[in-house]
């Protein structure tokens, strides 16, 4: 294209311009649009030109040899100061002016709508009649939202179909953005890129078969959302803008929404231990623990979360929890709660979760600098629970299916890994058990002191009598016990006996462990080692961990003959522990308070079972037993002795 202006002038008014090969189709579109930019001369005049003008144009045509001078129909150009160099309109007389309108037109509304349901809608966009719009965008979405921050609807696709006089777009595909206003992952908002739009200005014969020739046809596949604003019977809107050039038009579509009170909510959790690939993995103190959380919401899911809590129940042999990061970082956002002070529990709060969000969250448990083993183990395995909550709308419809369609839904996964407690050094400290200001009197028990004078406050090692279980026990073995509780977590790692008479030895205790006060587990049977005929220790490995301990005095030398001794206990107290509890307020919840009777209880699938053993009524040497059984509201039944 070569410009030229008269000799001397500063502006250009004349365009030869070469075409090069021009083919023509055999259809009626068979025309050569050519725009010219023009721009009024103000030089000479203090008037800023704004309006409609008419121009005068000559041309010549020049195809092969052929010259022929190229009329122009008489027309007016528009100029507007808003309007780009690149912008333009022409206006025939003879045009109806509707056809120079932007207009959002034709729009389907009244279409019902399913949450997770993907719906198709339709509107059509006349275009200006012969004009050139460059910079051209139809908008679609985005402030469709509730006062919660919530998409109504989202988006996946679009399809356009283009009017016979907008053969340019036809030859490059639309650029086409989807994005999420807030940052949630509901894709709701779509902006078509259509870039530069021609309008030929052919006028042909209106078809009702086919789009009209100036129209963009354009359809839209939307998905309702489960927001709070959509409950059954709701209008809901979705916005529509359109910027061609300087021209712009704003509509909506509106629908209905339709809930049939069966909605389901479909969220899946998985909970897996990252280190778990590690061979015979152990954990010790100060270790850290690497889980993921794995959240989805499925397909077939109707019901969407408001917001969520994850909540790791971890015990208080870690020290702490934390969320690293989470991928997607930028659509679900979890957060601590920092209020909840409990030492077991901790909980991570997120924004809502909708449909075809997923993330995996990265977490990370530090256990405490010292682990407390139950029932004195070296090595136990730790359970740490994952309990997805979700919180829905509770929506003004009752749902069909109550049981199905909660408000609340939780999802539990549990990760075990094994842990294995600290090595405790010079952990042979004196526990006290000769001094009544730190193991007091209500600290010692026993099953039975039948001997007038040698009864279980009498079991500390500098005792003048010593304590003295009654002889020739027989099935009464498991009641020659004496109880010392600590009422918190104590490493006993050494006893220490001392005979009042060598006339019998004791050889065998049974040692026994409780953390509660009432329950106690089996720990071991120790042989006693003696230094010399009266003094003896036991060295008791694994060591033993617990809040009290049972001695039980198994087996003697000569059962047929009493025996009398004080005791030592040596090891260390462990100070941290949360559940310690008063070793003087304990009441036996198995043992009856008269008739030296031994209950114990068992319960299962709906039936409750208690039985009673007591020393024989005719026989006290022998032990009877008394049960019986109940359920639901049926009377209490003996079942045999």
């Amino acid at each position: 294209m070569i410009k030229s202006s008269r000799y001397g002038a500063q502006t250009y008014n004349k365009i030869t311009m070469n075409l090069g090969t021009i083919c023509v189709p055999e259809t009626y579109d068979n025309q050569v649009r050519i725009d010219l930019f023009l721009r009024p001369r103000n030089n000479f005049s203090t008037k800023i030109v704004d309006e409609n003008i008419t121009v005068s144009i000559q041309s010549i045509l020049t195809i092969g040899t052929l010259t022929s001078p190229l009329s122009f129909p008489t027309s007016t150009f528009v100029f507007n100061q808003a309007a780009t160099m690149k912008e333009s309109t022409v206006i025939l007389p003879s045009t109806s002016s509707d056809k120079y309108k932007l207009l959002i037109k034709n729009i389907t509304n009244g279409v019902t709508f399913q949450p997770n349901t993907w719906t198709k809608f339709t509107f059509r966009l006349q275009t200006p009649f012969a004009s050139y719009l460059p910079n051209s965008s139809i908008f679609v979405g985005g402030d469709n939202s509730s006062a919660e921050k919530e998409s109504v609807f989202t988006i996946n696709d679009v399809q356009i179909t283009l009017g016979s006089n907008l053969p340019s777009l036809r030859l490059e595909e639309s650029k086409k953005v989807y994005s999420s206003t807030y940052m949630k992952g509901q894709i709701d908002s779509l902006e078509i890129h259509l870039g530069n739009i021609v309008n030929t200005g052919i006028l042909v014969e209106p078809d009702s078969n086919i789009i009209n020739e100036n129209d963009i046809a354009v359809e839209v596949s939307v998905r309702l959302a489960d927001s709070k604003v959509c409950n059954n019977g709701t209008n809901v809107v979705l916005p529509i803008r359109v910027r061609f050039g300087r021209y712009e038009d704003i509509n909506q579509m509106v629908g209905k929404v339709l809930r049939t009170g069966n909605e389901l909510l479909n969220l899946q959790m998985d909970f897996i231990n990252l280190d778990q690939n590690m061979t015979e993995m152990v954990y010790y103190p100060n270790n850290t623990i690497n889980l993921r959380a794995t959240i989805k919401m499925m397909n077939n899911s109707k019901i969407e979360c408001s917001k969520q809590w994850l909540n790791i129940y971890h015990s208080i042999a870690v020290k702490s929890a934390k969320l690293i990061y989470s991928i997607p970082s930028d659509t679900v956002q979890f957060n601590r709660n920092q209020t909840i002070n409990d030492k077991g529990f901790t909980r991570f709060e997120g924004n809502g979760f909708y449909f075809d969000n997923s993330v995996d969250l990265y977490l990370q448990l530090l256990l405490n600098e010292i682990i407390h083993m139950p029932n004195g183990k070296t090595e136990a395995n730790l359970t740490i629970i994952a309990e997805l909550v979700c919180i829905t709308y509770n929506r003004n419809k009752t749902p069909v299916n109550l049981c199905n369609n909660p408000t609340m839904k939780r999802i539990i996964k549990k990760v075990v890994v094994k842990i294995k407690q600290q090595i405790l050094a010079n952990c042979e400290e004196n526990l006290g058990l000769s001094n009544s200001q730190i193991i007091k009197p209500c600290q010692i028990t026993s099953y039975v002191s039948p001997y007038s004078g040698y009864t279980e406050e009498e079991i500390r090692l500098y005792s003048a009598f010593g304590w003295k279980p009654f002889a020739r026990p027989g099935p009464f073995d498991a009641l020659r016990y004496i109880t010392i509780l600590f009422g918190q977590q104590t490493n006993v790692s050494r006893i220490d006996i001392n005979l009042k008479s060598i006339a019998n030895q004791v050889t065998m205790l049974h040692l026994m462990g409780t953390n509660d006060g009432k329950s106690f587990f089996d720990f071991q049977s120790v042989a006693v080692s003696y230094m010399n005929q009266s003094f003896g220790s036991i060295y008791i490995k694994p060591k033993f961990i617990a809040r009290g301990i049972r001695i039980v005095v198994a087996e003697t030398i000569n059962e047929n003959t009493d025996v009398a001794f004080t005791l030592e206990l040596y090891g260390c107290r462990l100070t941290l522990d949360s559940r310690s509890f008063d070793p003087c307020n304990i009441q036996d919840d198995y043992q009856s308070s008269s008739n030296n009777l031994l209950r114990s209880y068992l319960y299962v699938n709906g039936y409750l079972f208690y039985c009673d053993e007591f020393p024989g009524i005719l026989k006290s040497y022998l032990i009877e037993k008394r049960c019986f059984m109940t359920y639901n509201d049926a009377d209490m039944k003996w079942i045999g002795w």
